[in-house]
């Protein structure tokens, strides 16, 4: 549809044509549409990106950290700079270029990184440091063999410590990075029938916003169930298994809800991102399982189908149990799916705002080329 707005250069076209051919050159008339071409494809891409971004959570596990103490060495150095030389004989000013002795102290702070499974580097605080020491318990040192030049005051040696996990479940520090990715599904409000939610329905149902993690080694992935234990748990089993498995596992918990609440969520959610696994836990009275579903895009049937009726059949609900049994079978079973690959058919067309925008800027823009045509010197050859 956006692309109709060409009708607008190409009627001024054949406007100069008829009446101002002669003061028209060949690269004009190509001016004239190339431009709103250009404007055209730019407010196509930025519509159609902005509404397909979407984000992701990926999962890893810190593997070590490195403190590296404070240090600083003299360093000898010689630089150059331009310099007024008198004048040449026309009067202008002359340049000439001199040496002078630029050496200083080059101080450098005290840094604590840590790495994860991939590779990644994180700069953290020294009591996170200190932390990672105390629960991995090991804090080794590391000499950095610098060459320190000592000039007065200046010349301090620094050397390094560091820990690595040690390899313990329980100590493993998990973390969790948003990425940006293509989502053309929530552009689709038809294909799935994901049924539009109200204000009305989250009240009812007692939906959840999606969740947003602001700190990458402090996150919740558990709603409706406040136990900071359980929510470390399942961060970690995410960061054990999320680079792996390309996997993000959250567990809704609904207390007194229908069992429609499942498939209202998954609307409300457009069913979440192409790497989640969520389970959704319906409670009744003294913790007993009402019901379960499952919200992911993952086309293993059979893990979905066998982690819903294994939880469901559970006697009460027992949260550390729950993760445990769904971590292991995703871990064992779990595909992220393709969204580049399958949903490649789906087709994303700039917004009706996008479109009226774009017409009115081509057509100032044809106005200004036209004019820019008449008024300068070039003429048909």
């Amino acid at each position: 549809m956006i692309w109709f707005n060409l009708i607008v250069p190409i009627v001024a076209i054949i406007f100069m044509l008829v009446f101002f051919r002669k003061k028209m050159a060949i690269w004009e008339y190509i001016l004239i549409i190339l431009i709103p071409v250009i404007a055209i494809s730019i407010a196509k891409f930025s519509s159609v990106h902005s509404q397909t971004k979407d984000t992701e959570y990926w999962n890893y596990y810190l593997t070590s950290a490195e403190y590296i103490e404070p240090w600083d060495t003299w360093d000898d150095e010689t630089c150059t700079r331009s310099v007024s030389c008198g004048t040449d004989s026309d009067g202008n000013t002359k340049y000439c270029t001199e040496t002078y002795d630029c050496s200083h102290c080059d101080h450098n702070r005290p840094s604590w990184t840590a790495y994860d499974n991939a590779g990644n580097g994180y700069s953290i605080t020294q009591s996170h440091f200190e932390n990672l020491c105390k629960v991995w318990k090991m804090r080794q040192f590391k000499d950095m063999n610098r060459h320190i030049d000592f000039h007065y005051s200046c010349g301090q040696d620094g050397d390094a410590y560091i820990t690595k996990w040690d390899n313990v479940f329980e100590s493993l520090q998990p973390v969790c990075l948003i990425k940006s990715y293509e989502n053309k599904i929530q552009c689709s409000k038809s294909l799935f029938n994901f049924k539009d939610i109200d204000s009305s329905d989250i009240a009812f149902y007692g939906l959840y916003d999606y969740p947003i993690y602001n700190d990458e080694f402090n996150y919740n992935p558990i709603q409706g169930w406040n136990n900071n234990q359980a929510s470390k748990r399942l961060s970690q089993w995410n960061g054990k298994i999320g680079a792996y498995r390309k996997v993000h596992m959250m567990i809704l918990v609904y207390n007194n809800k229908p069992q429609m609440t499942g498939l209202m969520q998954e609307s409300y959610w457009k069913r979440g991102n192409k790497n989640e696994f969520i389970l959704c836990i319906g409670l009744k009275e003294n913790k007993v399982i009402d019901w379960t579903y499952i919200i992911s895009w993952t086309d293993k049937e059979k893990l979905k189908i066998d982690v819903r009726d294994s939880v469901a059949a559970m006697d009460t609900f027992d949260i550390t149990k729950v993760i445990d049994y769904t971590s292991n079978e995703v871990y064992k079973a779990f595909e992220k799916k393709s969204f580049r690959k399958d949903f490649s058919y789906i087709t994303v067309e700039p917004t009706f705002k996008t479109v009226v925008i774009t017409f009115i800027v081509v057509i100032l823009l044809t106005i200004g080329l036209c004019i820019f045509s008449l008024t300068n010197p070039f003429e048909a050859e």
